[in-house]
Parts: C-alpha cells; sequence; structure tokens
C-alpha cells in the first residue's frame, strides 16, 4: 500500500560505498546488526540457492499476506468507538510479519513517542510504507487511488487508512481535518511530505497541508529518517525511479538480499511556535522537521527562496534552526 505523497513509484536500488554516506555504521553495537563476515558469509549463495531462497520467501510471504488480511479483518468488526484502534494494531503487527516473511530486518534508534502525533518520514524506496507500519502502531494516509486497488484497498479501508485526493483541491480542508480529528482521537498519522520525487542529495520541500492539520489538533511532529543497509552493513541508495509495472522484479530482488532498514525516530517538533498564527506554525514544523531529517541523514535541505523558486542549502542545519524542544514527552 503506497501512502507516498503524490508519486506512485519504485525505485531501483544500488549499492553503495560506505563512505558514500557519512556517519554510516556508527553505534552498529547498540542496533544490534549483524557483523559484516557473517552477512558475507549468508550472502555467497550460488544460483540454486539464490532461487530456493526466493522461492520460500515467496511462499512465507503469502502466508503473512492470508494471516494479515484475516487480523485486519477480525479487527475491522470491533464494535464501535473502539473500531480504528483495533484495526491501526492489525496492521501494525501485520506488517511486522510481512517484513520479516520478506527477509527486511528492522533496526530502530529510540523509538514513537506516546500519544497522538503527526509522524513525518523521508521518502526512499516503495518499503518505507511498510518499514514505518511495523515500526509502530500509525494510522497511514494514503491517496485515493489505493482504496481501489483489488484486496488492498480493501484491507486498508478496514484498517482505518485516511485517503486523500491530490486531484481534487477544493477538498483538500476536509482532508485535512480528517487528518486532525483521527490526531484528536490519540492516534499517530504517517505522511509523506516531500513535494518532489525521491532525492540521493538533497530533502525535497515539504508540503505543508499536513502540518496544518498537526496546528489544529495542537499536538507535536514526529520526524523519522529511514535508510537501508545491504550485506556486509553497506549502505543502498536509490537510483532514478521506475514504475509501477516493475514492483514484481524490485519484490523479488529485495527477497533475494538480506536487506536491514534503519528507522531513526528524531527528537519531537511543537507544531505550535508562532504565537498561534496558523501559516507561521504550520511553515515553521514543516520546515524544522525537513532540516531534522536531512540533517539526520545528513543531506542538504532544499528551501524556498523569497521568489518561490527552490534552493539547495550548503549544509542540513542551514536556515533557522528549529525550536528548542525538551525530551520526548510521554503519556502518563
Amino acid at each position: 500500500m503506497s501512502v507516498r505523497d503524490d508519486h506512485p513509484v519504485v525505485h531501483r536500488d544500488v549499492p553503495v560505498s560506505s563512505g558514500s554516506l557519512a556517519g554510516t555504521g556508527r553505534d552498529d553495537h547498540r542496533r544490534g546488526t549483524v557483523p559484516s563476515r557473517a552477512r558475507e558469509k549468508d550472502d555467497s549463495r550460488g544460483p540454486d540457492q539464490l532461487r530456493a531462497s526466493v522461492l520460500i520467501r515467496a511462499l512465507l510471504v503469502a502466508g503473512a499476506i492470508a494471516v494479515g488480511a484475516m487480523w485486519i479483518v477480525l479487527a475491522g468488526v470491533a464494535p464501535g468507538r473502539h473500531r480504528g484502534r483495533p484495526g491501526v494494531w492489525a496492521l501494525h503487527r501485520a506488517s511486522r510479519l510481512l517484513l520479516r516473511a520478506l527477509g527486511v530486518g528492522l533496526s530502530q534508534r529510540a523509538g514513537p513517542r506516546s500519544g497522538a502525533s503527526l509522524v513525518v518520514a523521508n521518502d526512499v524506496f516503495w518499503l518505507d510504507v511498510l518499514v514505518l507500519l511495523a515500526a509502530g502502531p500509525v494510522l497511514p494516509v494514503a491517496e485515493a487511488e489505493v482504496a481501489r486497488w483489488p484486496l488492498i484497498g480493501s484491507l486498508a479501508r478496514r484498517s482505518g487508512t485516511i485517503f486523500i485526493d491530490r486531484k481534487r483541491s477544493r477538498g483538500l480542508p476536509d482532508e485535512v481535518e480528517q487528518i486532525a480529528a483521527a490526531m484528536r482521537r490519540g492516534h499517530r498519522v504517517l505522511v509523506f511530505p516531500a513535494a518532489g520525487g525521491p532525492r540521493e542529495s538533497a530533502a525535497s520541500p515539504f508540503r505543508r497541508a499536513a502540518f496544518q492539520a498537526a496546528v489544529d489538533a495542537a499536538v507535536v511532529v514526529s520526524p523519522v529518517a529511514v535508510t537501508y543497509r545491504g550485506s556486509a552493513d553497506r549502505p543502498v541508495a536509490f537510483g532514478a525511479p521506475i514504475d509501477r509495472d516493475a514492483l514484481v522484479d524490485s519484490v523479488i530482488r529485495t527477497m533475494a538480499r538480506r536487506n536491514t532498514a534503519d528507522v531513526s525516530w528524531l527528537p519531537v517538533i511543537p507544531a505550535i511556535v508562532d504565537g498561534g498564527h496558523p501559516a507561521g506554525d504550520r511553515a515553521r514544523a514543516a520546515a524544522a522537521a525537513q532540516r531534522a531529517i536531512a540533517r539526520a541523514l545528513p543531506q542538504p535541505v532544499v528551501v524556498r527562496d523569497p521568489a518561490g523558486g527552490p534552493q539547495a542549502a550548503q549544509t542540513a542545519g542551514f536556515g533557522d534552526e528549529p525550536p528548542e524542544v525538551g525530551p520526548t514527552p510521554r503519556a502518563a
């Protein structure tokens, strides 16, 4: 299920050297990563072994989808006002099961905060959605076309997914209110707000509509950075987008490799920081979240100049610094 902000594409993965991403490999002992020599040994498989491994993975994926679908359907019949939360938890558990079946490891730094928040993430790969759903119970925002997909659309509706139609600008206020209402009910709502396609060298400017929902609901913004590692803990970068027809091939390649997704939950950012002025609040919150994620990757930030055109800052910390925040609050 895609919850991309505006571009339903899949991306081709390209292994890169460890030196190409600053900070890669730090604190591996805290993340519990597999030693490089062990990974290299595990990945030295012949063609027959590789085909057998993919076949086994495919069977596990089919089983995970069946079990996950059953969980979501059962959660969807929960009575009354409790219906939403079981759906989110079922989606979370189903995503963890499916990610494991695909052979993708999950490593997290910190974790999702308790209580309602707007979870905003960088857009790297088609796995991003599944990874973040597996990382914690979140309510995804998806494009309206996802609701029409066979099976996936039905399961998405049952799990409580919020659907938006970016082709109908007149519906934007209602969609913002749907997101705000979900957060008022205590949900973490997941969005990918990057305005352009994924980039290897810069974080795209963030759209602000979802941040308006955070302002309206008076919740914090929870930025999260997602990266991937392949065999021998080498980082994996992603090249030019490819269309959705190549998804099956990309899934097979994913099953054939031993990848790990690293999820870094960053300090939360208050949505209301500009004296209660909605336009200023959403702009500052969006810019602060963009800088926080870019700094964690690390990447330069694409900002908007006064004339409205994009500019790439030289460093991730360019421009106004995000507001000071204290320790991540926890629910009582």
